[in-house]
């Protein structure tokens, strides 16, 4: 799992390649992405081989503090 405060484009495509490697290592069919505190989860920023490997989260708090998930 990687998690990221506020994670750019550019953020998650090396976080994206730095999940990768480590799932590969752990010999994991997946890793998890999360964007804390964005409405954006950069899917797109990932390598189009490796978006079948990696789901993309983001999370923040709506106008009245609820939580609220994006999915990628």
């Amino acid at each position: 799992m990687e998690l990221k405060q506020r994670a750019t484009r550019g953020t998650t495509a090396e976080a994206s390649i730095n999940l990768v490697a480590m799932i590969d290592t752990l010999n994991y069919p997946l890793g998890v992405f999360i964007n804390n505190d964005s409405l954006k989860t950069w899917i797109e920023s990932v390598a189009d081989s490796h978006r079948t490997r990696i789901a993309c989260l983001a999370a923040h708090l709506d106008g009245n503090g609820d939580p609220q998930v994006v999915r990628g």
